[in-house]
Order: structure tokens, then sequence, then C-alpha cells
């Protein structure tokens, strides 16, 4: 059947406007954040990347699996992010890396060929583009410019977040 992520990428990508880098921090309860993600995926498709804040493993892997379950609902992609041993547990889509975080090939190893793997960056690089581990970038600060011709899905920090409570980082998809 060959690699199934490098068949199926650009259909799976396909429509996800925004990424949601989105921590429960700022929420009074796991109902509270739960219910925000599920309002936000309900008007959206999009790729969720949950990030660890002052919670045990334990906790991040329960709430992990709950926002996986709402994803899969709301045909939406649920990764993990910086954590390739709780994208791993909890069977996730994937994992969004920043620069301190493990290498993409350590990941890649981890999650297996099938998986995706993403990365923040302040600064895109010929080195990120030409990496073919990693399958979409997140922008912070770029030139739109330098995005085009990437032939991976690039995602742009936005100027405002589109979800003002709690603590979801917003980047929109530009190529």
């Amino acid at each position: 059947m060959g690699n199934f992520k490098e068949k199926y990428k650009n259909i799976i990508f396909k429509n996800k406007k925004y990424c949601i880098i989105a921590d429960n921090f700022g929420f009074k309860n796991d109902d509270e954040f739960l219910n925000n993600i599920a309002d936000f995926l309900s008007k959206n498709k999009c790729i969720i990347s949950f990030v660890k804040n002052g919670i045990t493993d334990k906790k991040y892997i329960d709430l992990s699996r709950k926002i996986k379950i709402l994803c899969n609902e709301f045909n939406s992609i649920f990764m993990v992010n910086s954590r390739a041993d709780i994208a791993f547990i909890t069977e996730s889509s994937g994992i969004i890396l920043n620069k301190n975080d493990i290498s993409v090939n350590d990941a890649a190893e981890i999650l297996g060929e099938n998986s995706f793997i993403g990365i923040i960056t302040d600064k895109l690089t010929c080195d990120d583009i030409a990496d073919e581990n990693i399958d979409f970038i997140l922008c912070e600060n770029v030139d739109e410019n330098q995005i085009l011709n990437t032939g991976k899905p690039v995602f742009i920090k936005t100027k405002h977040d589109v979800y003002n409570s709690g603590n979801f980082k917003t980047f929109m998809i530009k190529s």
C-alpha cells in the first residue's frame, strides 16, 4: 500500500484553516476547557495541538484522549505539542515540535512513518523546507513571501487569536 501519510497528506490537510496550540491554563476546570475546544471545533475544521502546562502527565494523557475524541467527532486533527511519548501513548495524529524539543528524526522514529510532524519556528529556513520528515510548518514571525513554493502546508501566527477564552495560540494556513 505504500506510505499512507504521503499518499493522503494533501487530502488530510485540506480545509484545515487553523492550527490551534491550546493549553488548559486559565480555565476554571477541565469541563470548561473541553467545552471551549468543542465549541471551536464545531465551527472550524482544524489542527488542535495540546500543550502540557502545569498538570501531571497522567492528567495530560487523560485530557489528550478526550481532545482526540472531540477532534474525531468534528473532522479535525489532534496532535500533541513537544512530547513524543504522550503522542505515542494517546495515538495522536502526530506532534508539533519547538526548537528545543527532541529532533524531528527522533520524533519520526518514535511515532512511526504515518504520524505527522510539524515544527514551530520564527525563521523559516531551507533546511526546514527540505527536511522530508517535516510535514507542515507553523511560523511565528515570517515574511509571507518566504513561504511561497515550500511544498508543505505553512501556517502563519495570526495577529489576534480567534478564540479569546483561555490560552489558544492561533495560526492560519497560508500555503
